[in-house]
């Protein structure tokens, strides 16, 4: 009996000891990429991927083998647990149940990688300690402000200014600003703590707080360097908050703590109504943020409005809202003032993007976790470094996301936030709890179940972005490629359409240039065919077989096609280019030149339209509308006909 104990404690030790391991490699996340399709996304989904299966195998063992590692459910991870299960019901009746649960591999954020994630917090607030989670925390701030002084690097010019400053190890300007956005708090909550030796035991309590202090400097400056508007604006909000907060509960006299809660009082409402104002059409404030970012954020959010309405509850399921908004998207986007850009997969705005993603529950149950952890900060208000950096970094993290969106990167460091304010909350074991005596055949299930799940989740998904990452990115032959891309349709579900839609467009390129034999292209066509019967609704995925269609004076079906498109959404500006380029092909060029007045009638704002009704009226030589448009051109939009 007693060695059978000793045996349970020293395998106890060992996973313990392996937990914690990979606790310090998840903090070095921000780190991974690697040269694979969509390589800052993907490399960093599969790196998570694996160290959250390892990390809760760890767990279930330990969980067996001692009680002190069943911690008890408290409110901060029960509003994460009710989110995620109101996505999961949301994303099972939603429109692609599939692609919630998998995304694809330039976002990466389905239901997939949130299970992950959630793995990894209760694992974590299970295994680790305040002592070690101190350390996770100091170690990314460290490295944030590492990463921080590459930007400062770049931007004096020592390094590539915009591998640094737009890149860095993320791929985009905005996850790296958020990145450092959380890391900036990080270092402030560990420069104010007075544990000894928190780093590895090599530095003592002065020299950490003096490292953290400086982290948080590089912090700051980083993100007002990075062109991470949103994120660095968000920052310094956070931080004035947090000197006012400071004054509140830290001033020296009893008038200066008063004048301080008023004042936070007051930030905090300016704040909330701002938020709502903001997420309202025409206010003064939606117009100020269109002077000061862009004018399209508010057109996409009037779009996703419109959408919500017909799925209020549990809306479209989460990563479909590049197909729901191109069911609504119509000829405005291609107004010069908004970019000319058409074809959104985010809404860029946590508040629209959740509602597309879950409906109204999804918005309350993910509004519920920024409650639970407002009110646990607020119940530790006398640790106040703990309560004001953690509440400002929440303030701030939200604050940023109503103009961007999460990736995997910002959704671990939220996931990393939560889970050690999730720690706090729950009581510690103060004995070392019941040791149960581990039977062979627990662990064997419990190895068996996670091989399982490491061999599909992990290695297959690997082996598939390889594949997509020699179809899209690496050098080969056409026929070298219709061999990959064959194997790739056998094995792969995330990121298949993306991949098949890239090579697609790859080999109509291509084909377009002369560069290659029309038997590449009907290959290419059936791709795309297949993915029209998979996913019927695809609307981009239509576009794209009526262009290539086109190109192989198949019009019949390249109308067929269109046909469909138009039943979904026949006022998408990709429906109208491609209905012009197809009656151009078949010489109805008086057709289509009625069909382009019609439509400037509705919207005389698109300069595209304008020079398709000038070159239709060249063809069918009629003056007069020739020098119509001609002057409308110069005169409207600066532009010289040739």
């Amino acid at each position: 009996m007693v060695k059978s104990i000793d045996l349970s404690l020293k395998i106890e030790g060992i996973f313990k000891t392996i937990a914690v391991s990979i606790g310090y490699l998840l903090a070095l996340t921000p780190l991974v990429f690697g040269y694979f399709i969509f390589g800052y996304i993907t490399t960093k989904i599969l790196y998570i991927f694996a160290l959250s299966e390892i990390l809760f195998l760890c767990w279930l063992v330990l969980m067996i083998a001692n009680k002190r590692y069943r911690k008890k459910v408290k409110s901060i991870i029960f509003s994460l647990g009710i989110f995620l299960i109101v996505m999961m019901i949301a994303s099972i009746f939603g429109i692609d149940p599939v692609m919630s649960f998998w995304s694809n591999f330039s976002r990466g954020t389905g239901l997939l990688f949130l299970i992950h994630l959630f793995f990894m917090s209760v694992s974590t607030i299970s295994i680790f300690d305040k002592k070690i989670w101190h350390q996770i925390l100091s170690l990314m701030a460290f490295i944030g402000g590492i990463i921080a002084l590459v930007i400062v690097c770049g931007y004096i010019g020592f390094l590539d200014k915009d591998l640094t400053i737009d890149y860095a190890t993320f791929g985009n300007s905005s996850f790296l600003a958020t990145y450092l956005l959380f890391c900036l708090f990080f270092a402030i909550y560990a420069g104010f703590q007075k544990e000894e030796k928190i780093i590895f035991g090599l530095l003592g309590a002065k020299e950490i707080r003096f490292l953290m202090r400086l982290s948080a400097v590089f912090c700051l400056i980083g993100l007002i360097l990075s062109t991470g508007r949103a994120s660095a604006a968000s920052s310094v909000i956070g931080l004035m908050l947090l000197f006012i907060l400071f004054l509140g509960f830290k001033g020296k006299n009893k008038t200066i703590r008063i004048v301080g809660k008023i004042l936070a009082v007051l930030c905090v409402s300016g704040i909330l109504f701002s938020v709502i104002l903001l997420n309202i059409p025409n206010t003064f404030v939606q117009k100020e943020f269109s002077k000061f970012a862009t004018n399209i954020r508010p057109v996409v959010w009037q779009i996703s409005g419109e959408l919500i309405k017909e799925k209020p509850i549990l809306g479209y399921g989460m990563e479909n809202f590049e197909t729901a908004f191109a069911s609504k998207a119509n000829l405005s986007l291609f107004y010069a003032s908004h970019g000319k850009e058409l074809r959104f997969d985010k809404a860029h705005s946590i508040i629209w993007d959740t509602l597309i993603s879950g409906g109204l529950l999804g918005l309350l149950s993910y509004l519920g976790i920024f409650a639970a952890v407002v009110y646990f900060l607020w119940k530790k208000r006398n640790k106040f470094w703990l309560f004001s950096s953690f509440l400002c970094l929440f303030l701030a993290y939200f604050l940023q996301n109503l103009t961007v969106f999460d990736s995997p990167i910002t959704y671990f460091c939220f996931f990393i936030a939560i889970s050690f304010l999730s720690f706090l909350e729950t009581e510690p074991e103060k004995d070392q709890g019941k040791i149960n005596i581990l039977k062979g055949s627990t662990i064997i299930l419990v190895i068996i179940i996670f091989i399982f799940s490491w061999f599909y989740f992990v290695h297959k998904q690997y082996i598939i972005v390889r594949m997509a990452s020699s179809l899209i990115y690496e050098y080969k032959s056409e026929e070298e490629k219709i061999k990959i891309m064959e194997e790739f349709n056998k094995i792969s579900i995330w990121g298949k359409y993306q991949t098949i839609e890239l090579y697609v467009n790859d080999v109509l390129g291509k084909f377009k240039e002369q560069k290659l034999n029309p038997e590449f292209l009907k290959f290419a066509l059936d791709q795309s065919m297949k993915v029209k019967k998979e996913k019927p609704n695809n609307y981009y995925n239509l576009i794209l077989i009526s262009n290539i269609s086109r190109h192989l004076e198949n019009f019949k079906l390249s109308e067929m096609v269109l046909k469909e498109a138009e039943a979904i959404n026949n006022q998408n500006m990709y429906y109208l280019e491609s209905l012009i380029d197809l009656k151009i092909a078949e010489n109805q060029n008086k057709e289509v030149f009625e069909i382009i007045e019609k439509t400037i009638i509705r919207e005389p704002r698109i300069q595209y339209l304008y020079e398709q009704a000038l070159r239709l009226a060249r063809l069918l030589k009629d003056e007069s509308s020739v020098d119509k448009y001609a002057t409308i051109l110069q005169r409207r939009f600066n532009v010289l006909s040739p």
